[in-house]
């Protein structure tokens, strides 16, 4: 993830266990952040891609942000720019991608 304000990516390694009913881009994209919401007409899918655009409150103004997903059978990458009316810079700009390293 880059922000206008870090000096270098942050980078992040977790792993994660999600299940084929546990799957929602709603779930997926928030990760519990009740300030943003996902409206469903925004969000699409095209063959292997899940796209979406959302929004969140925050202290400062409205956030919204456009975001993407491929899946790649067992591997997938995505993409997510987040910015807010302030000279309509970016406020953060995160790419993801992950593999399966077996079931649950």
């Amino acid at each position: 993830m880059t922000t206008p304000t870090s000096l270098q990516p942050h980078v992040q390694a977790y792993q994660e266990c999600i299940k084929n009913s546990e799957i929602s881009p709603q779930d997926l994209a928030l990760s519990g952040n009740s300030e943003c919401s996902i409206s469903i007409s925004d969000t699409h899918v095209s063959g292997n891609t899940l796209s979406w655009s959302m929004q969140c409150s925050t202290p400062y103004g409205i956030m919204k942000g456009q975001g993407s997903f491929e899946s790649k059978g067992d591997s997938g990458s995505g993409q997510m720019t987040m910015g807010m009316d302030i000279e309509g810079q970016p406020f953060a700009e995160m790419a993801w991608e992950g593999r399966r390293v077996g079931s649950c």
